[in-house]
């Protein structure tokens, strides 16, 4: 057949395969399988029950009214298709092999979402569109969603913009726009958590990903370059929020560089601890373990300084019994233990009040280690014990300045303080200008100032 014009309604229920020249103006039917192969003008409404081939060198869909619906195979491979009016609705594949020019809606469902081109395609709209696609020759971009060309989403020049048109240059190959955006990033099919990279507070943050929320957040301002962790404010270079823990291996020796710090005025060292066993477990604010080769732990090229003002150690109790308050005397038995009895004493001291630096700190339990405090009950138990162990034990100045408590009515400065027997049995402290030698070897330091009527301030002396 080489042409045929339809008018009016129209039925074919056999295949049908035209060559020529082919205008469908009426409502037509197709049961068969359909191949149009000429000029097709199609302006009414066409129905394709089966595979359709327009392998035409031109095919035109012009009429606003017209509707072509298929449920099997649309395949086109012939020239130019132009569809300017109608509404194409598509239950199967679609397969496009020429260079194809959409101006209308088009409807697909089913397999009919798959378009397959190998030239080039453009879908376009009249007014507000919902697709763009333009991959000519000159270019080529994608724009998808809302209002017109580049709102949302584009793609242009191999570049991607979320939320923008535009880019800031041609090396920026992802431009995402919006208030404090987060790009998501999840590994194992969706079993993992997700990762969210945030454009925020000047600066771009790294986290886990919990709704529009960052958790465990690593933070970098990039108009400072300060980097936070923990906290998405940080006011320096590094700050860290939480606990920090540097190692350069699992095995580290005690010879091994792990952190240097440099300074306009010096520099420190950190290097591998190799022992910290005999540390005691009570809370400080620093712990530093010694070297197993030479035991030492800090090693200082200048000054140490401290703002407490006595050296002191500690020293065991007789027993539990009594209490030795700082700045009282107490005295030293025959086996090396701190007694309140003057009579059980061969020789005295002054508890220390606020020593600089304190020896013999090796009274505690090794093996009762301190659990972490946010286990209330057995930080609550190992507390009890910790003290039950530490009331055996008390400070004792050796050297430097310290309180001893005394009235000081008659005491001046330059007397001597000595240990004195009270009615009870207990000792006291008391003062002397001008001692004999048995005074002086028993004295326990001299006065140099007097801080108020309970108390003078001496120099420790130890015999």
């Amino acid at each position: 057949m080489s042409t045929l014009y339809t008018y009016n309604k129209q039925q074919f229920n056999a295949d049908v395969s035209l060559n020529g020249t082919t205008a469908l103006t009426g409502t037509t039917t197709l049961s068969g399988t359909t191949t149009l192969s000429g000029l097709n003008v199609i302006s009414g409404k066409s129905l394709f029950s089966a595979d359709v081939s327009l392998n035409g060198t031109t095919t035109q869909i012009n009429n606003t009214s017209t509707q072509i619906s298929s449920s099997g195979v649309v395949g086109i491979s012939g020239g130019i298709v132009n569809i300017s009016g109608g509404v194409i609705n598509i239950g199967g594949k679609t397969q496009f092999t020429s260079d194809v020019s959409l101006n209308g809606h088009i409807t697909t469902t089913v397999d009919g979402k798959r378009f397959t081109s190998t030239s080039n395609s453009r879908f376009t709209s009249a007014s507000t569109f919902t697709t763009f696609i333009n991959n000519d020759k000159t270019g080529g971009d994608v724009r998808i969603n809302t209002g017109s060309p580049g709102s949302n989403v584009i793609v242009e020049n191999g570049n991607l913009g979320v939320g923008t048109s535009t880019f800031p240059g041609t090396n920026t190959k992802v431009n995402i726009v919006g208030t404090n955006p987060i790009l998501g990033l999840q590994s194992g099919g969706g079993s993992d958590s997700m990762v969210g990279l945030q454009a925020y507070n000047a600066g771009i943050a790294l986290g886990n990903l919990s709704g529009n929320n960052l958790n465990n957040t690593l933070f970098v301002n990039t108009s400072s370059g300060n980097v936070g962790i923990g906290t998405t404010n940080p006011g320096s270079k590094l700050d860290v929020r939480g606990t920090v823990y540097v190692s350069s291996g699992a095995n580290i020796s005690s010879t091994e560089l792990i952190m240097t710090l440099d300074g306009s005025e010096g520099s420190a060292r950190f290097y591998g601890a190799g022992w910290m066993q005999d540390v005691n477990a009570a809370k400080s604010a620093m712990k530093i373990g010694r070297s197993s080769e030479t035991s030492r732990s800090i090693s200082a090229s200048g000054t140490i300084n401290a703002s407490a003002s006595d050296y002191a150690e500690y020293m065991r109790k007789k027993d539990n019994t009594f209490t030795i308050n700082k700045g009282d005397i107490c005295g030293i038995d025959t086996n090396s233990k701190l007694t309140n009895v003057y009579d059980e004493a061969y020789s005295f001291v002054v508890k220390s009040t606020s020593p600089s630096y304190v020896g013999g700190d090796n009274w505690h339990d090794p093996s009762d280690n301190m659990p972490d405090i946010s286990n209330n009950d057995a930080y609550t138990a190992w507390e009890v014990r910790y003290e039950a162990r530490r009331a055996l034990v008390d400070r004792i100045a050796f050297c430097g300045q310290v309180p001893v408590n005394i009235d000081t009515t008659y005491v001046k400065v330059g007397d001597f303080i000595l240990p004195n027997r009270k009615s009870d049995g207990m000792i006291e402290a008391i003062s002397v200008s001008k001692p004999t030698f048995d005074q002086y070897q028993i004295a326990v330091g001299k006065v140099i100032n007097i801080l108020s009527s309970t108390q003078a301030y001496i120099i420790v002396k130890i015999c």
